[in-house]
């Protein structure tokens, strides 16, 4: 049989009613069902026999003498895009890529796979903060976020080092171990959604063309993709010999300057608080402390979790359209910074709102920054201007500074 003839009766009858969306979703049955099952058939495709995994293999149901075959490996024979929709708890069969524009920084996990197929030289894949997990086949990985890190500025603390940049020589020196060039595509990935969207920020402002896996590591192991042996940067010898050549940090980042004159003109710009409420309200420091509970004045906050789907780790992006009303309150055409603690749960919200197509920035130091300029004892010489600007700021102590 005519291997399209094939396809277009399989797709032509599980797609007849929804060919206007090129998708179907099949809805994951929880029953628990008993039935005899009979294996050893032989699907052929073109005249040769398909091979299937052990541990996937089609099998016949006796009592309805049915012929049942696995999803994901006919759906590579035939083309198709398969996912898994947890929320919904729905398998998806799309005949298209699923719906991520072309110029988005965000990438799904079949997408990536094809991708990795294709052997594309350019394309280098990093994951970060794995902990135990096994990563994707063939990625480089990143143990944790301190290996981006160093200490900062002149007002920097023991506290905000952390979330801070290292310079420019050490950050090539690093990526060159991944094999990282100027001409890269660099697909991040991990299972701490803050350090991934924290990395894809940092690649961002030093030139690279960066996406972000949407459903991260759970996704792609959601969608049976292969998972395996990976390269720990840390012990890597340089393989590329990475040079930046297009750095935008004055694109990205903002520092407490900057973040203060923002705050004198706020008809140019709005501020975005992404921490949680209780933090924004003054409640709590953060799981990161510092040495003032409170807020900058005027901030909006939008907690940053609000933005995924959930049960999935933060790691899958709610669609489009909800993005949109999610963060309607600051897509009002001004200029937008955003911060939270130390610069994580910011740089992820900067990538969406990017997408979005705003103009947006990270204040990196965030809070913990502006809670030592707050304290009279650092000498900051943008002290008065930070009590000016906050509120509900009260003194959480150095217990809170050292939380961190």
């Amino acid at each position: 049989m005519n291997k399209e003839r094939f396809k277009g009766m399989i797709i032509g009858f599980i797609l007849a009613a929804v060919m206007s969306t090129g998708a179907v979703m099949l809805a994951a049955n929880t029953q628990a069902v008993t039935r005899d099952l009979v294996y050893g058939v032989s699907i052929s495709l073109d005249g040769q026999v398909v091979q299937f995994p052990e541990d996937s293999r089609p099998f016949v149901m006796v009592d309805s003498e049915r012929t049942y075959l696995p999803l994901r490996a006919m759906a590579d024979l035939l083309g198709l895009y398969v996912g898994f929709d947890e929320v919904a708890n729905m398998a998806t069969l799309s005949t298209t890529a699923p719906n991520v524009p072309a110029e988005s920084r965000f990438i799904t996990p079949n997408q990536l796979h094809a991708m990795m197929q294709e052997g594309n030289p350019n394309l280098v894949v990093l994951g970060i903060s794995l902990a135990d997990n096994a990563g994707i086949s063939g990625s480089f990985t990143i143990p944790h976020i301190g290996t981006i890190a160093m200490t900062g500025g002149p007002y920097t603390t023991a506290s905000t080092a952390a979330n801070s940049r290292r310079p420019l020589n050490e950050m090539e020196e690093v990526l060159s171990r991944a094999g990282i060039t100027a001409d890269s595509t660099v697909v991040v990935y991990g299972m701490n959604a803050q350090h991934v969207g924290y990395l894809a920020w940092e690649l961002t402002i030093l030139g690279l063309d960066v996406l972000f896996l949407n459903g991260g590591l759970t996704g792609w192991a959601a969608a049976d993709l292969p998972r395996g042996d990976t390269v720990n940067i840390a012990d890597a010898p340089a393989i590329s010999n990475f040079a930046v050549t297009n750095y935008r940090n004055d694109e990205m980042n903002i520092g407490i300057a900057g973040m203060i004159n923002a705050l004198q003109n706020p008809n140019e710009w709005i501020i975005l608080d992404a921490r949680s409420a209780d933090e924004h309200g003054g409640i709590i420091t953060g799981a990161g402390g510092s040495s003032f509970f409170g807020r900058i004045a005027g901030s909006v906050n939008i907690d940053w979790v609000t933005a995924s789907v959930p049960g999935t780790q933060n790691s899958m992006l709610r669609p489009e359209a909800e993005l949109r009303e999610i963060f309607a309150e600051v897509l009002d055409g001004r200029s937008i910074i955003v911060y939270d603690l130390g610069g994580p749960r910011a740089a992820r919200t900067w990538m969406i709102l990017d997408y979005l197509g705003a103009d947006v920035y990270v204040f990196n130091g965030g809070w913990q920054e502006w809670s030592y300029a707050l304290d009279p004892n650092n000498n900051h010489p943008y002290h008065e201007l930070a009590l000016q600007f906050s509120e509900e700021q009260t003194y959480a102590g150095d217990a809170g500074a050292a939380a961190h």
